[in-house]
């Protein structure tokens, strides 16, 4: 496949791996008997749209370093002298260690290189191991690390294992080279079920985190954060949500509606295909919803990049599967039929 042909953007079918409308349509939990096997056989676990997921997790990376002072990122203090934390064999292996001083800019000369040929997606196989580097050097070495820092270097290391050995030019790519090696597309799946489970995770230890906190039990949260000086959101945006925080009804629904997602996120795994597909649009809602209040646009990014690679992909990869085997059925295939299980 020339170079072309690599960046040339998909169809929307060709890019979700299958009708997107199909994902509203009645089918199973992500938790029912999956046929592994032959999906391994027949169906890359990687469409585009993983690959977007993936650019947008560097992104996210990308933005903090680029547009973040060094003296911002690796902040020294007394307990931090030298702005980094480097020590022990992570320590030492952190690209942001290999350079001293701290603000030499080789090691971010380095994480930018490597995060946009991430963003662009080129070389999926080779540069997820980079990333992965990169997303965990920054998780060990910044003193001041965030949420979404933490989820990025876990995804990352996922992301290892979902496009492990893939040999396209681009992730952009939607022709998957045949025939689909079954042992690799195996290990390949079982990133994309460890994705699942860093899912549950995720959302799970938001929601039961927040049943501790007061605010949260009595729905007075949302209000303590828009009049916190460090976290207060742009002047409209207060307006609007002390309007809606003014009523019962309105308070109740955004705090209470906060954990009522979280708590369906962490099951979204149980819910059939339909249910899951609501929950995952109202998610990427909710996420760009905190970028917009609070500016945390690197951690919209993580979080869309588990919502697409921990909820929607693998039920593509299902939908697929199944317009795979109708299409067999129909025109008598037994090499599918047949040797699919």
């Amino acid at each position: 496949m020339n170079l072309r042909q690599s960046f040339k953007f998909p169809n929307l079918d060709a890019f979700f791996g299958t009708s997107p409308s199909a994902l509203f349509s009645p089918g199973p939990s992500l938790a029912s008997s999956t046929p592994i096997a032959r999906m391994a056989q027949y169906v890359s676990p990687t469409p585009p749209i993983a690959g977007l997921a993936r650019s947008s997790l560097a992104l996210g990376l990308l933005l903090t370093v680029l547009f973040t002072p060094v003296d911002q990122l690796f902040f020294r203090s007394q307990s931090v002298p030298a702005g980094t934390l480097c020590g022990g064999v992570a320590g030492d292996l952190s690209l942001f260690c290999m350079s001293q001083p701290h603000d030499s800019p080789a090691a971010k000369i380095i994480a930018v290189v490597i995060l946009v040929a991430v963003v662009v997606g080129l070389l999926p196989g080779l540069t997820t191991w980079l990333h992965a580097w990169v997303a965990w050097s920054f998780q060990i070495s910044s003193p001041i690390p965030d949420g979404g820092d933490q989820v990025g270097a876990m995804v990352a290391t996922w992301l290892c294992i979902l496009y492990f050995a893939d040999t396209r030019l681009t992730h952009w790519s939607y022709r998957s080279t045949p025939p689909i090696q079954p042992v690799r597309s195996m290990i390949r799946y079982s990133g994309s079920s460890l994705l699942i489970l860093q899912t549950a995770v995720i959302y799970g230890h938001a929601f039961i985190a927040k049943l501790s906190v007061p605010e949260w039990t009595n729905a007075t949260s949302l209000w303590y954060w828009i009049q916190h000086p460090a976290f207060r959101p742009p002047q409209f945006i207060t307006e609007i949500l002390s309007f809606i925080s003014s009523s019962w009804i309105g308070t109740i629904g955004l705090n209470y509606g906060t954990l009522v997602l979280e708590a369906s996120l962490m099951l979204v795994f149980l819910m059939p295909r339909r249910a899951a597909a609501i929950v995952a649009v109202i998610a990427v809602v909710f996420h760009i919803g905190i970028a917009l209040t609070f500016g945390l646009w690197s951690f919209f990014c993580s979080m869309l990049c588990v919502v697409i690679l921990g909820i929607i992909v693998p039920h593509t990869n299902r939908l697929a599967l199944e317009a795979k085997f109708a299409n067999s059925t129909k025109n008598h295939d037994p090499r599918i039929t047949q040797n699919g299980g």
